[in-house]
């Protein structure tokens, strides 16, 4: 093998590493408020099931470009301590995300945060609920214009995306 060759493969290499590290980096986020909101509560999530898996990456608009999700169902989501959790997750996200939404309710402890983050030409979107029995932690890469839309008139929006998902899966 000839040393340009050689060079060229090393190369070629390194950038499927770098690649792999940035898509472990992202998803890496992801899991590490998973696991936040796991050990800050005590609780354990749930993941799609296979077959909703399959049926999402089937019916996902064009607008979408990856989609994770974990749910914790019938769970306790005791009030106490909500600005520590928040404070957690500021120091578990990198300085890449941006706070978009951050609302917090004393009286009945439901929490929502939105954070952001460009991906190029996406947009990563960031997504913790908490209620006192529930929670979903939800990231999603979406075209930018179709978030825009979404804000305009997010009822249209959730049936079209409705009506894609369910037209798209009975074909």
């Amino acid at each position: 093998m000839s040393s340009k060759n050689f060079i060229k493969i090393l190369l070629l290499l390194a950038l499927l590493q770098m690649f792999q590290a940035g898509v472990a980096a992202q998803s890496g986020e992801y899991n590490s408020v998973v696991k936040l909101v796991e050990n800050f509560y005590h609780v354990k999530h749930k993941g799609l099931p296979l077959l909703a898996r399959v049926g999402m990456r089937i019916a996902r608009p064009d607008e979408v470009k990856s989609f994770k999700l974990a749910t914790f169902e019938d769970q306790d989501f005791s009030p106490a301590g909500q600005t520590d959790f928040y404070t957690a997750m500021k120091r578990t996200l990198s300085s890449e995300w941006r706070p978009l939404v951050q609302v917090r309710s004393r009286q009945d402890g439901e929490q929502t945060y939105v954070f952001t983050r460009d991906a190029g030409e996406w947009l990563s979107v960031l997504v913790i609920t908490i209620e006192r029995r529930d929670a979903t932690v939800l990231q999603v890469e979406v075209a930018p214009q179709a978030l825009v839309k979404w804000i305009q008139n997010p009822e249209q929006m959730s049936r079209s995306l409705i009506n894609d998902a369910t037209s798209d899966s009975e074909q």
